[in-house]
């Protein structure tokens, strides 16, 4: 009787240790980061100009749309930012949102953009055939 009893409250003690370990693994960080977030729509308006915050593991959009009224676009289009604060793209593409990191331009569209505390990003609404970054 003894042993059994023994064994039942290892029993016990080992599947609280897991489970308390499993728990304490499974909590998602949400540390926060500070990114320079800068956007400019027509004639530019600038819209933001300002630090912001972001929590481990967003992506730019989800930053974006916290701030500002964002939409994407559908189709040929899909995952680029089509409009801000309703300034729209237009369909022969003569403007556009271009996207700067860091005074470079983006390697990835702003729903794959993972962000880095101290990121400086730039959303410029621009004509096609300015290859300026803005910095």
């Amino acid at each position: 009787m003894k042993i059994v009893r023994h064994i039942i409250i290892s029993i016990i003690l080992f599947s609280t240790l897991f489970l308390s370990s499993c728990i304490f693994i499974n909590t998602p960080s949400k540390e926060n980061g500070k990114i320079h977030l800068y956007v400019t729509i027509e004639n530019n308006k600038v819209v933001i100009d300002k630090d912001v915050e972001f929590y481990e593991g967003e992506y730019l959009i989800d930053v974006l749309n916290r701030h500002l009224d964002v939409e994407l676009g559908s189709g040929s289009t899909e995952g680029m930012i089509w409009s801000i604060n309703g300034c729209v793209t237009p369909d022969d593409f003569a403007y556009y949102f271009k996207l700067i990191i860091n005074c470079e331009y983006a390697s990835y569209g702003a729903c794959e953009l993972s962000l880095k505390d101290g990121d400086s990003i730039m959303l410029l609404y621009s004509e096609l055939s300015d290859y300026s970054t803005g910095c």
